[in-house]
């Protein structure tokens, strides 16, 4: 079983990750890829600018594989945050997973990036060129 779980203020692989994931040992790997949208809340977005607590969100990221892991019999963990400024059509946010069957893979990357948006202290500001909005809670 291994984790790969960074917050980063450059482009995000999602090559990478897929190379990372896959194994001889597992027949499913899943990524989950999400970019950043150009419009929200009937406005045009120019940015969006993430703000983490750094050592939270690792330790909180590192738990939530962790227990998938165990819950899932995962393989492999894959988890990449942007943090800072990131345009529309740009990657936010890279997670996969990697096991020997896809219904435990596709259930267990549903359950990280719900438990992600729960209790992961990472923050959204969506700047549009109208005004900003904080999506999650105000840092």
């Amino acid at each position: 079983m291994s984790k790969h779980i960074q917050l980063l203020h450059t482009i995000l692989s999602s090559s990478e990750a897929d190379q990372w994931l896959r194994s001889k040992d597992d027949g499913a790997v899943v990524l989950f890829v999400g970019n950043i949208r150009g419009h929200n809340r009937g406005s045009e977005v120019v940015q969006i600018d993430f703000e983490a607590y750094d050592e939270m969100a690792l330790k909180e990221l590192h738990k939530i594989a962790d227990v998938l892991i165990q819950e899932f019999s995962l393989s492999r963990v894959w988890i990449e945050h942007r943090l800072g400024t990131v345009l529309p059509s740009e990657t936010a946010i890279i997670a996969g997973v990697s096991a020997a069957h896809r219904d435990k893979a596709f259930h267990a990357l549903e359950e990280l990036m719900h438990r992600l948006k729960q209790t992961v202290p990472i923050w959204k500001k969506e700047i549009y060129t109208d005004g900003h909005h904080w999506v999650n809670s105000t840092p």
